[in-house]
């Protein structure tokens, strides 16, 4: 058994494909609603059409929120590191914790 050569950032990839998959959909609703919709004077949209605009300005807002944050984590100047602490013999995090109104009953 042979450990898998798959780059690391396939599943971010994925995520970013289903997200843009939905926003895509939407966007071709948002089209056949406004086809049927469609009148002679175009201020008069249906309800349906003014919900699903709404929700795809939304989506894309949410999209580009985070295609946003990650370019901007990677040209800012401060380096995110995941801190770890390391292991103290005196921390005495194997003891239990037990109030002082119990310790003096």
């Amino acid at each position: 058994y042979a450990r898998s050569r798959i780059n690391k950032k396939v599943h971010a990839t994925a995520i970013h494909f289903v997200i843009m998959s939905v926003a895509l959909l939407q966007f071709f609703m948002i089209v056949f609603s406004f086809i049927r919709s469609l009148n002679s004077n175009l201020n008069n949209l249906d309800v349906r059409t003014k919900v699903a605009l709404a929700l795809f300005i939304l989506t894309l807002n949410i999209c580009s929120a985070q295609i946003w944050s990650n370019t901007c984590r990677r040209i800012s100047p401060i380096k995110y590191e995941d801190v770890l602490l390391g292991e103290d013999p005196e921390d005495e995090h194997d003891q239990v914790y037990l109030p002082k109104v119990l310790m003096n009953a």
